[in-house]
């Protein structure tokens, strides 16, 4: 063999080698959970965190209550509902002075399909049932008025603290999907003076679009696929992003699917899974929308989408403020039967 073959074949084995370490380091980097902005890459695989303890999530704890309240605060039908006691309970043996360790828990709500607020902190109660301790989290008094408004829709999330990571989800109403007929109209083009702007965001998913393998629309019931089209806008208004948006991912991150069902945490859609970006016009102005097609879903599951933004390595960071689509056949709220954990230790 020449000399000149063999350094060609010593330097295609270190490319190939290089080109592997690569993949490997962008697949590692690739968050199980969601997060935001702003975390390390061990933070972002769920597998190993900066903050105090290992965790997956079985770790976590999973809303496991919605208790409806009258105008009293007694216990009352949902149908009667003014306010709602919600409680999260651990999945396994806790410690029951610092069951999660280090992390900061939130509640978030959204009615009828509007993007996650802040609602309220946790305090956190020892719950004695069935001869058995375990500590869980309690958010009181939460605002979930179906006494007035009987067709509203309650999507209430447990989180962090700082909209950087969603644990579980819980619809409160008579019809746990989200029924949108007509997309959000956008007024205009949030206006911007940087690139990269604006860095507090909606997300808001406009329409969930069933269909069979072959891409042919179907009934939901029969839908093995969905179609999920988002728009981005200025936080707090319906000024859509520029068409151009993001105009530096690296800055601002690019769209991402996460999925949830019941009330099981968020995960993202794929480890490489961009979506398209198209465009649309509306009085004469174009705005960008992104569309995750063939996404598989289990009709008679109750399967949650939010949008977010994939992580930046350095500020300013993108905040998000996502709606909730829950996608089912069923038309009526399935409440899941909660597991007693072991006692706490």
């Amino acid at each position: 063999m020449s000399e000149r073959l063999v350094v060609r074949k010593l330097l295609t084995n270190i490319l190939l080698i290089a080109f592997l370490i690569v993949s490997l380091s962008l697949d590692l980097q690739q968050p199980n959970r969601v997060i935001v902005h702003g975390m390390s890459n061990a933070a972002r695989n769920g597998k190993s965190s900066a903050r105090a303890g290992l965790f997956d999530d079985s770790d976590l704890p999973l809303i496991a209550e919605v208790i409806s309240q009258d105008e009293l605060g007694h216990q009352t039908r949902t149908q009667q509902s003014r306010t709602a006691r919600v409680s999260a309970w651990p999945q396994k043996q806790v410690d029951c002075k610092t069951p999660f360790g280090s992390l900061a828990f939130a509640l978030y709500m959204a009615k009828n399909g509007a993007p996650l607020e802040f609602v309220a902190q946790p305090k956190f109660v020892l719950r004695k049932t069935n001869q058995v301790s375990f500590p869980i989290l309690e958010f009181d008094n939460v605002p979930t008025d179906l006494e007035t408004d009987p067709s509203a829709n309650y999507t209430i999330v447990l989180g962090n603290d700082n909209y950087r990571e969603f644990y579980s989800t819980w619809i409160h109403g008579l019809d746990p999907r989200t029924i949108q007929p007509l997309p959000i109209a956008p007024t205009g083009i949030a206006q911007t003076q940087k690139p990269g702007e604006p860095w507090e965001i909606d997300t808001r998913i406009q329409w969930v679009l069933p269909h069979d393998t072959l891409g042919n629309l179907s009934p939901v019931r029969q839908a093995g696929f969905v179609d999920v089209a988002v728009d981005i806008f200025k936080r707090g208004t319906l000024e859509s992003v520029p068409v151009d948006y993001p105009a530096d991912p690296l800055k601002s991150g690019t769209p991402v699917l996460y999925i949830a069902e019941g009330n099981l945490p968020f995960h993202r859609f794929g480890s490489y899974y961009p979506p398209q970006k198209v465009t649309y016009t509306l009085n004469a102005q174009t705005y960008p929308r992104w569309v995750f097609p063939n996404v598989p879903v289990e009709p008679e599951k109750e399967t949650h989408f939010i949008v977010l933004m994939t992580p930046t390595s350095r500020p300013p960071y993108v905040v998000v403020h996502p709606s909730v689509w829950t996608h089912t056949a069923n038309t009526r709220t399935t409440i899941p039967a909660p597991n007693l954990p072991p006692s706490c230790k």
